[in-house]
């Protein structure tokens, strides 16, 4: 078992080496994973965004002041309730990049800004309804696929890198639901998953069962 450690920690003393010598390539290459990320992040908020306005719209056309319908406000609460209770939106899958701002480890000078977090998972792998919800809008993020945004009262989860969509706009969805299958891009299965307050991100982390 030591050997086995000793030979990983020489591999990995390789690659960074590696990553060193060639710090520019990697940075050209990571500052273009930084850009199509930032197009993600802005489709998604454009989604939301759009949503909420136009629910506002319905809710002003039937004479409604009450922002939320009593269905909603308890959809709300419940989701509120189950904060670190929730299921990963997959069943197998590590979390490779977090929420918020981050440093690169090795590149000084370079910081990523995650809205949500990213998973790695195998192959063929199918993503999942974290809550009970309705599916309010499904749509293409240019170059990452397909993304399922899913309503819980005053909750958005959003679902983005998948494939295949199994749901339907308008659909009801419960909890661990099947919604799709997760694409595999340049070898790496990656599901980048969100939690929205109105128009405001969350931490995923603080959320999901046991992912800290």
């Amino acid at each position: 078992q030591k050997e086995k450690l000793e030979k990983e920690k020489t591999r990995n003393e390789k690659i960074v080496h590696n990553i060193k010598k060639n710090q520019e390539i990697y940075k050209k290459l990571l500052t273009k994973k930084i850009q199509e990320s930032k197009k993600i992040e802005a489709e998604i908020r454009r989604v939301i965004e759009e949503e909420i306005r136009m629910t506002n719209e319905n809710r002003k056309k039937n004479n409604s002041e009450m922002p939320f319908t009593p269905e909603i406000l308890e959809l709300s609460s419940n989701f509120e309730k189950n904060k670190g209770k929730l299921p990963w939106p997959l069943k197998k899958g590590i979390i490779i990049q977090y929420y918020g701002k981050q440093k690169h480890e090795v590149i000084p000078g370079v910081e990523t800004v995650n809205n949500g977090i990213n998973f790695k998972t195998e192959e063929g792998a199918i993503c999942r309804s974290v809550f009970n919800g309705k599916v309010s809008r499904i749509f293409v993020v240019k170059g990452n696929g397909k993304a399922i945004l899913i309503n819980h009262g005053n909750y958005y989860t959003v679902y983005s890198g998948l494939k295949d969509v199994l749901v339907k706009n308008g659909e009801q969805v419960v909890r661990k639901q099947k919604l799709g299958t997760i694409i595999t891009k340049d070898g790496d299965t990656e599901l980048h998953f969100e939690i929205w307050k109105g128009t405001t991100t969350e931490n995923p982390v603080k959320w999901l069962y046991q992912s800290y």
